[in-house]
């Protein structure tokens, strides 16, 4: 699982790793020490946890004197612990982290510099995705590095297509194929596509795929009013409000549409590469659903891409071995594991094809060709703030309390507000 943290009370979380930081000690040197070391490993996801224990076992075995312990925080508390973990200068030697919150912790020194990552693991920057590393920098440095990466795509259901006589999506549909069929599949019983609140698998992909931006790429203003942006709106809003293909926001808030979708109700959703393990243990998902690249818009055919970041802290007692960690992580023999397992989408690319083979029921590679049209995750130093805001507007916009337009000129002048004040 890969959704973006939102979570509250940034200017004072601002403030305590601001003040965490003065202290920041000297870079250790690249010493490896041979006596016993235990790492602390903080994540979120409990459908990773075997593939982790596993990473962290086979890591023990190359260096006996390391001990790693995984430390699973759910998603939901994971960032109001890390914040806590930051003020009582506590955080785990190697931790997760998002494109939503990575800049806050960077730009207030509680990152390690990792410096240059594929040279440190032996292979070549171009065996990772370039945008999913890029989003792990801050101003030139490299504070995290991603050990998976994820695209998005139109999950659907073949059984439903087959009983509806509607044709299989392809990679060449538009948003104009994507209305038609949902008409055509939804009946008393089914919706055609499960619209939901959910930046990463909606609001990031039809926004550029209309024309527009969610942010400016000095990421000092908001695109969200531009005419492009509105048309990816006007298209989420249509498929809910007005042609009424996919459940309510209501109900999508009570029972998120991936298991509205594993359990027959909905014939297609977009969703994530992350997405692929739990459609994968789902019988009814594993007989039925395939995936194929999104639908294009107007502007074509554009994903977002995300991926988390593995983190290792600015003040822990073992930074050498903790970089020795993170390589091992993301290099080879992580990436093994990972894509073996089919837990998620390594970022190292001689993990990929592994990754594809361990659930060949579905037509993963979408996911890869995914990758040419991608770009970074929208995002900024205080994230957070601005999307607050945005979740705030996109319930008036689903629920059709508000026009697309009326949403993106006032999401437009919030967000706009926020980051005027970041660089203060």
């Amino acid at each position: 699982m890969r959704k973006i943290a939102k979570f509250t009370a940034l200017a004072i979380a601002a403030v305590v790793l601001t003040s965490c930081a003065a202290s920041q000690p000297s870079t250790p040197t690249a010493t490896l020490s041979s006596d016993p070391v235990t790492l602390r490993y903080a994540y979120w996801g409990p459908n990773q946890t075997a593939a982790m224990q596993k990473i962290a076992d086979a890591f023990h075995a190359k260096y006996p004197n390391v001990t790693v312990n995984l430390e699973l925080t759910p998603f939901k508390q994971y960032f109001t612990k890390l914040q806590n973990s930051a003020q009582g200068e506590d955080l785990a030697d190697v931790f997760w982290i998002n494109a939503t919150n990575f800049q806050l912790y960077a730009a207030n020194g509680q990152l390690a510099d990792q410096g240059d990552v594929p040279r440190a693991v032996g292979v070549s920057a171009s065996d990772y995705p370039p945008a999913a590393v890029d989003l792990y920098r801050y101003n030139g440095t490299q504070y995290a590095f991603p050990k998976d990466f994820d695209t998005v795509g139109l999950w659907y259901n073949r059984a439903l297509f087959d009983k509806a006589g509607v044709a299989y999506p392809t990679k060449d549909w538009t948003w104009n194929d994507v209305i038609a069929a949902a008409q055509h599949l939804t009946t008393p019983d089914v919706y055609g596509i499960g619209v939901k609140l959910d930046p990463q698998a909606w609001i990031y992909n039809v926004v550029p795929q209309g024309g527009g931006t969610v942010i400016s790429a000095d990421q000092k203003k908001s695109g969200y009013g531009s005419g492009g942006s509105l048309k990816g709106l006007e298209y989420m809003s249509d498929l809910v409000n007005k042609y009424k293909v996919s459940p309510s926001l209501a109900q999508t808030t009570e029972t998120d549409t991936r298991q509205m979708f594993g359990s027959g109700k909905v014939a297609m959703i977009y969703d994530g590469s992350y997405a692929a393990v739990e459609l994968h243990k789902n019988e009814y998902t594993r007989a039925n659903a395939d995936v194929v690249q999104l639908p294009a818009g107007p502007a074509g055919d554009k994903t977002v891409i995300h991926g988390v970041g593995q983190a290792i802290s600015a003040k822990s007692k073992n930074i050498e071995w903790a970089k020795k960690y993170v390589q091992f992580l993301v290099g080879p023999e992580g990436a093994r594991i990972q894509g073996e397992t089919g837990t998620t989408l390594p970022s190292y690319k001689a993990g990929q094809e592994l990754w594809l083979k361990a659930m060949p029921q579905f037509h993963l590679q979408a996911f890869l060709d995914e990758v040419v049209d991608a770009y970074p995750y929208p995002t900024s130093k205080n994230a957070p703030v601005w999307q607050a805001y945005e979740t705030e507007e996109m319930r008036r916009l689903l629920t059709g309390a508000a026009t697309p337009a009326d949403v993106g000129a006032e999401l437009a002048k919030k967000m706009d507000s926020a980051l005027a004040t970041e660089g203060k």
